[in-house]
């Protein structure tokens, strides 16, 4: 997945379009970062070959405290998921924001709430850890298997 920032596309729309398109045909998938705070438009989502958008922070960390902000979410992911893309919401500091996220169907969130920048080092240990967690629940989740 490549991430381009909804600003960057808007600089020479025909040659984005034409580039963005036979990088797609490779098999490459854009996501539009920080979608929301550049110079917005619905013809982005239906020209190009978008698979994912990354609502900025602006929008959602204010989302549990502000109408307005929750409806731009609110919305966006509801047109997102419409247009069959992936929506990602970033700037998540708090439980509130993540439930009301889960609830709008977001499917990624990432912020704070989650995790503060990592060094690689500290990424891999993490996942080796968290993959032996859920290995060890998994296991016991399964029932016991009775003979036949």
């Amino acid at each position: 997945m490549l991430e381009v920032t909804e600003s960057a596309m808007m600089t020479n729309i025909d040659q984005v379009c034409h580039t963005m398109s036979r990088i797609s045909e490779a098999g490459l998938v854009f996501s539009i970062d920080d979608f929301g705070t550049g110079f917005s438009s619905l013809a982005i989502l239906r020209d190009l070959p978008i698979g994912q958008i990354k609502i900025d922070r602006s929008f959602v960390s204010q989302m549990a405290q502000s109408n307005s902000d929750f409806a731009i979410v609110e919305s966006t992911a509801f047109l997102v998921h419409k247009l069959n893309c992936s929506v990602v919401a970033e700037g998540v500091e708090d439980e509130q924001t993540a439930a009301k996220l889960k609830a709008l169907g977001c499917d990624y969130a990432q912020g704070y709430f989650y995790s503060k920048p990592v060094k690689f080092e500290s990424f891999k240990e993490y996942i080796n850890q968290h993959t032996e967690m859920q290995a060890k629940q998994a296991f016991q989740e399964i029932p016991a298997q009775r003979p036949v």
